[in-house]
């Protein structure tokens, strides 16, 4: 029984916890406003993590600039995305690195977050009341992650 983290590591993120590909923990990314700006919060994000061991292997979304996106948009994701990397290896989960096109791709997940979420309902019904809304995006896609990485590493 393989229990597999996905995550969405942007400020409207999430974290999904799979085992047996049932979602059994979901929590949106832990944020703290430090001079005015939300961040993702290390030592949160760290006592989830950990509160959530054993943890097998996590997923985690390749920080990569999108088209039009600007570069304070582009920094604040990039730091994100290293402070996940770094509770990772400080907590010592082994975590892959996955493009957004090759899981999307995979899991036939449109682009759009609300026609996304509808996929993750799909694919994880009994999960579905964890994304009820679009703001709730980060949810299924950090759900979908976890799913992704268990097919790709020996589930399914």
């Amino acid at each position: 029984m393989s229990r597999l983290l996905g995550i969405d590591p942007g400020i409207g993120g999430a974290l999904a916890l799979l085992s047996d590909g049932e979602v059994i923990e979901i929590a949106d990314m832990p944020v703290v406003t430090s001079r005015g700006k939300r961040r993702v919060d290390p030592a949160q994000l760290a006592a989830l993590i950990a509160s959530w061991r054993p943890i097998d292997h996590a997923g985690i979304e390749l920080a990569t600039a999108r088209p039009g996106q600007g570069s304070v948009s582009m920094l604040g994701y990039g730091r994100s995305y290293g402070i996940v990397v770094g509770v990772l290896s400080a907590l010592g989960i082994p975590y892959s690195e996955i493009t957004a096109p090759g899981w999307k791709r995979k899991l036939s997940v449109p682009s759009d977050k609300g026609a996304a979420r509808l996929r993750a309902g799909q694919l994880l019904p009994a999960a579905a009341r964890h994304w009820p809304f679009v703001k709730h995006h980060g949810r299924a896609e950090a759900a979908l992650l976890a799913l992704f990485d268990e097919r790709m590493n020996g589930g399914d």
